[in-house]
């Protein structure tokens, strides 16, 4: 799923810039590009990026984790 439209980059290729040690939004921007342009993907970014780290507390923006709940 491409998550960041205006640099193309896929949720893969955000999941792949975690793996390579990038913690918050701009660090994954250095790797791969994405949020770099307009910042609209951000939130986007940062679900990506916190579903993809085991134990998180932080979305990587600063938000507390989304959380879902039961209806």
């Amino acid at each position: 799923m491409i998550v960041c439209h205006c640099k193309v980059v896929n949720h893969r290729e955000i999941e792949d810039a975690v793996d390579a040690g990038a913690r918050t939004i701009p660090e994954v921007g250095d790797i791969c590009g994405a949020g770099t342009r307009c910042r609209g993907c951000w939130a986007a970014i940062a679900d990506t990026m916190t579903g993809h780290l085991d134990g998180a507390t932080e979305s990587p923006c600063g938000l507390p984790r989304r959380t879902t709940v039961a209806a």
